[in-house]
């Protein structure tokens, strides 16, 4: 349901939306205008909960302070911004068990989280069900853009004790192969996925396929393909703790690559993307997708940190692109950090749609950032100052969307501000 916001004397929260630019080609430019929102209490936001829709809408869940530090209000509130500047209120009329709203009582992965069903105009709310508090089950909500729930929860992932997963979801290009929610339980080593047929005009979804794959992995991304398949790349770590110059030699860190095939029950096969033998403080997949300017191939973003050799030194952060074949085959290794200067280090990296990298940069001492824009041959673009000039961006929240479309979200005290502008396109 929408709910209208009311306006007691209380502390307000001003949301200025200043939309500069144009979604897709087949939308509206936004216009400038600002939004005015009155709450009691606190009101922090989840950037976590950010997406964006094929139509140019854009969504994010705000979140009134709970009980304690470790709670929010036990209410879901997401806003979405229309392509037309119309700004939605949903306030969720569900009861979601409190226990999905604090982060000390579940561990780290199970929590609630909205994901945006980004060409069906729904929004999917996952959330955990508990009899007991003793086993746990993920269920899922489907709302449409009124807010109004279609169809009864389903079940997102198997009745078990609390423990620490990863949620992985993706949605096909081709609407037949629909989407795929899949949990990555690293500790008891295995990946619970199914794959759902797209909501019909009820909200309905069916079950196409689901299954459970054992699977040894630390972290794990899901990412389709052109030809139908699914891909899931994943990490692996052998290495230990040892003083021995000789047992260093054998350190691993790698990453992998499996395939669920249109024809097949289960993930299959797995080939290596990448490995090393130096000893990583961190390491994981940021992203993976298929390559739409070389047909047949895919390529995943890794994020790699050498460890470091004393307290007081830190190796920096190294982004990989690794390009591979859908057969598993790797054939290109590329070192995006290379273009990194003045001892600036990225947040993350994204690669545009169109061609060329975004890159998030850390402003030193400060809660705000940066950013860069390369093109496919690493050459720089543009800068945050060039496309926002003047604007201080936090690390709130960043979405970029289809079409080479990047918002951002800004923040200072009681004020919201939601900027976005169209990339470069450097390839057709």
């Amino acid at each position: 349901m929408i709910h209208s916001m009311k306006t007691p004397n209380i502390l307000t929260l001003l949301l200025f939306i200043t939309l500069l630019s144009i979604f897709n080609e087949n939308t509206l430019a936004y216009q400038n205008f600002s939004y005015t929102e009155t709450e009691t209490g606190k009101i922090g936001i989840y950037p976590g909960d950010t997406g964006s829709f094929d139509d140019g809408t854009i969504m994010f869940r705000l979140a009134k302070t709970g009980k304690n530090e470790n709670c929010t209000d036990p209410k879901l509130r997401i806003r979405l911004i229309r392509p037309d500047g119309k700004v939605v209120l949903i306030a969720l009329d569900f009861p979601i068990p409190e226990f999905n709203f604090c982060q000390d009582i579940l561990p780290s992965g199970m929590n609630i989280v909205i994901l945006p069903m980004t060409r069906n105009q729904r929004i999917l709310v996952a959330y955990f069900e508990s009899k007991d508090l003793k086993l746990f089950q993920r269920k899922g909500l489907i709302l449409n853009f009124e807010g109004t729930i279609q169809g009864d929860p389903i079940d997102l992932s198997p009745l078990l004790p609390p423990t620490e997963n990863q949620f992985l979801y993706t949605i096909h290009p081709n609407k037949s192969l629909g989407w795929i929610f899949a949990n990555s339980y690293s500790k008891m080593r295995k990946v619970v996925w199914t794959q759902f047929t797209d909501p019909d005009t009820n909200g309905k979804v069916k079950i196409l396929r689901n299954r459970t794959l054992n699977l040894d992995h630390l972290q794990a991304r899901i990412f389709c393909t052109p030809d139908g398949s699914y891909g899931l790349a994943y990490t692996r770590n052998n290495t230990h703790n040892t003083t021995n110059l000789s047992n260093k030699l054998n350190l691993r860190s790698s990453s992998h690559v499996t395939f669920l095939r249109p024809e097949s029950k289960n993930f299959e096969g797995e080939f290596t993307l990448w490995q090393t033998s130096m000893p990583l403080d961190s390491f994981e997949i940021y992203s993976c997708f298929f390559d739409r300017f070389i047909v047949g191939t895919a390529y995943c973003i890794l994020k790699v940190q050498v460890k470091s050799e004393g307290q007081n030194s830190k190796k920096p952060l190294i982004f990989l692109k690794i390009s591979f074949l859908s057969t598993g085959a790797t054939y290109g290794v590329t070192n995006l950090s290379q273009v990194v200067k003045n001892n600036l280090e990225p947040y993350y990296i994204l690669s545009l749609e169109n061609g060329g990298y975004l890159y998030i940069i850390g402003i030193p001492n400060s809660s705000f950032i940066s950013f860069n824009v390369y093109d496919q041959n690493l050459k720089l673009n543009a800068t945050s100052q060039d496309i926002f000039p003047n604007l201080d961006i936090s690390v709130a929240g960043s979405y970029l969307q289809r079409n080479n479309t990047l918002w951002f979200l800004s923040i200072t005290d009681h004020t919201w501000t939601v900027s976005s502008a169209s990339l470069p396109k450097f390839l057709n």
